[in-house]
């Protein structure tokens, strides 16, 4: 986010990947980027990967975010009275999407979700998945018309 600013882009989708990066998604929403004008028409989109891996924090730690106590109820960071990034970040984003329709699906079943099942069926009109990885057939270097010059393994 500060990079944006420092930089002077013009951002139209922030997308942040995982815990690591969600709370990108609360920042753009906040009092602390919203006014600028390089966010002003932006919108978010989070990836989830690995539900597992959160970001669950003690409360105390909400000093280090920059965000106040105002952020620390249910629709937004706190979750059991701890810091969830991951779960703050669905809260927030205009659209999560997860690494496969799959597991997309999966998320949603409480095994799988390690608790944020409810927030995410919830949530299920913004959830999406899209397959990770790369179509070879039409993607294909060898034989891509829309390439500079074709290429493969072999021959360089």
């Amino acid at each position: 986010m500060q990079a944006v600013l420092a930089l002077h882009l013009p951002v139209d989708v922030i997308h942040a990947n995982d815990w690591h990066a969600a709370l990108c998604c609360v920042y753009l929403r906040s009092e602390l980027y919203c006014h600028y004008e390089n966010f002003k028409n932006a919108r978010s989109v989070l990836t989830i990967h690995n539900i597992g891996y959160q970001g669950v924090f003690g409360k105390e730690n909400l000093y280090w975010t920059g965000l106040g106590w105002g952020y620390f109820h249910f629709n937004c960071i706190e979750y059991y009275d701890q810091l969830n990034f991951l779960k703050a970040g669905v809260m927030t984003a205009h659209m999560v999407n997860a690494v496969s329709p799959t597991y997309a699906n999966e998320i949603l079943d409480p095994w799988f979700s390690h608790g944020l099942d409810p927030i995410l069926r919830d949530r299920s009109y913004k959830l999406s998945g899209i397959l990770n990885g790369i179509d070879t057939i039409n993607y294909d270097p060898e034989t891509d018309k829309d390439i500079f010059a074709n290429f493969s393994a072999k021959e360089p």
